[in-house]
């Protein structure tokens, strides 16, 4: 099964938008906006494209499935199996950059590490619990952490390291991950939603497991600190210690989440198999847009200067 984070398009589409998460026109469809477009024709390797990342150094990369592309605006340059031996396969299911500047590259067989110009691999003789990497991170401890198909693995002296009975624990995609401020790693799975002990100077540990046996496809931590989980069933809110199922007003039956963002204003928007939703104050309700009723809604972001991209 592929990642869910990817976004399978069939070309590049750079589109232009311009208006703020609050005032979202729902009269403006989507050829009104400025967009260019980039295919296989314009030197992409391969046209479906799981992952893009600018780096600090300004280059974009993309992950495909004709392996890692680095694009400077005008020209691909290409690394895959045939040039970069490091790689053993071509599909690229997330890009990540850490603080210090490091690529990685999680992929259907094994994580790779571009720094310094250089690529270091790792595989389960490295530690990974599955050749099979969707994507990677970093905790506030610093920690790097590849997210495999069968559980999490921390970087530990360039050695990966599992978390004991947290194999159930494998986010497919990066939504499905949230860090709060008591040094507590929220990961969403097929199997619910557990949360590991990250604190600095200790060793990770599973610390609870909840909504066993729900998909949680999403999480969001709010400005007043509540974690919010997307999941096949709806909406649900932690908050204090206790769990409770937040309905979607205007949506019946309540609709699969399948992701969460906050906005600069402190609001959290809610992605949903049925459309896009708004809290406020605690309360969800369908936010009104005629082109987004009934669309499912794979991801959210705001941009710096405050618009929302769906």
């Amino acid at each position: 099964m592929r990642s869910a984070l990817q976004w399978s398009c069939w070309w590049i589409l750079l589109l232009a938008m311009t208006y703020p998460a609050g005032a979202l026109d729902p009269h403006r469809s989507l050829d009104q906006y400025g967009y260019q477009l980039w295919q296989t024709d314009s030197g992409l390797p391969q046209n479906t494209i799981h992952s893009i990342l600018q780096t600090q150094d300004g280059y974009l990369w993309l992950g495909t499935e004709g392996g890692v592309v680095r694009f400077d605006g005008i020209r691909f340059v290409t690394f895959d199996v045939e040039n970069t031996p490091q790689l053993k396969s071509n599909i690229v299911n997330d890009l990540f950059e850490d603080r210090a500047g490091a690529l990685w590259i999680s992929t259907s067989a094994g994580l790779v590490c571009y720094r310094a110009g250089e690529f270091t691999s790792y595989t389960t003789a490295g530690g990974l619990q599955s050749e099979t990497v969707w994507f990677t991170g970093q905790d506030r401890a610093g920690r790097i952490w590849a997210f495999t198909a069968n559980g999490p693995a921390f970087l530990n002296a360039s050695r990966f390291h599992s978390i004991p009975g947290a194999q159930a624990a494998a986010p497919e995609s990066r939504r499905a991950v949230a860090e709060s401020d008591d040094g507590t790693l929220w990961l969403g799975s097929a199997s619910g939603l557990f949360a590991l002990h990250v604190a600095e100077g200790a060793d990770p540990s599973l610390a609870r497991h909840l909504l066993s046996g729900i998909r949680t496809e999403a999480l969001a931590i709010d400005h007043a600190g509540n974690l919010w989980a997307g999941t096949r069933q709806g909406l649900e809110r932690y908050s204090h210690g206790a769990l409770e199922a937040i309905p979607i007003a205007g949506m019946h039956p309540e609709p699969e989440v399948t992701s969460l963002g906050l906005d600069s204003a402190g609001g959290l928007w809610a992605g949903t198999a049925a459309g896009l939703a708004q809290v406020k104050q605690g309360k969800a309700a369908a936010f009104a847009a005629r082109s987004l009723d009934g669309r499912r809604i794979e991801g959210l972001f705001e941009d710096h200067q405050g618009a929302l991209w769906i």
